[in-house]
């Protein structure tokens, strides 16, 4: 009875010490999309870029640290479609209508933009992808405070480039090549907040 009594307590004590622990770390996600209007590109497979700012509400301030605790691309959307079409296209488009990825990180308009995040190649199939090489702002590469502006905002540019026979297809299969198809690749990122 005694040894059933001391576990029990023993197993709240370690339950109340790493809620302790966790309790200082804080997870934070943001959701957005890549929009561009396919008709307006070249369509040669040749990389364009498209920038996104991001602004964090949490006070960052007393934080220890922030890194990106992963970062993944989703294929093709649209909120035109009813769901019938949504359930053709979601089946029809996958990933393999970009031919490469890669994000980069700007700190200002006088510096170089710093590369930061890519998909491999081989890894743009089905509907999600994870980032890999995270060069900055990562566990093992630094804190991203230090690329945040004084608001708290985020600033990265995307070079994106897009395989001419699918992108083509969606043109015509989803936007009866209309002068305008906007296409959606939802992007989201996930990152880790110590205290």
């Amino acid at each position: 009875m005694r040894k059933g009594i001391l576990f029990i307590i023993m197993m709240l004590l370690s339950v109340c010490a790493l809620s302790a622990c966790s309790s200082d770390v804080h997870y934070d996600s943001i959701s957005t999309e890549i929009t561009f209007n396919i008709p307006e590109l070249k369509n040669d497979g040749e990389p364009f870029k498209i920038h996104q700012r991001f602004q964090f509400d949490r006070d960052l301030i007393p934080l220890s640290s922030m890194t990106l605790e992963e970062a993944w691309i989703s294929s093709p959307v649209s909120d035109k479609w009813d769901d019938e079409s949504l359930a053709l296209v979601d089946n029809a488009f996958g990933l393999n209508v970009i031919k490469s990825i890669n994000v980069y990180i700007v700190k200002s308009e006088n510096e170089p933009a710093i590369y930061w995040l890519l998909v491999p190649p081989r890894q743009l199939t089905g509907k999600n992808a994870l980032f890999s090489a995270f060069n900055v702002g990562s566990s093992t590469y630094g804190d991203l405070r230090d690329y945040l502006d004084n608001y708290q905002q985020l600033e990265i540019e995307i070079e994106l480039a897009l395989e001419p026979y699918e992108a083509s297809r969606y043109w015509r299969d989803v936007c009866d090549m209309s002068e305008t198809c906007i296409m959606k690749l939802p992007l989201s990122m996930q990152f880790k907040m110590e205290e």
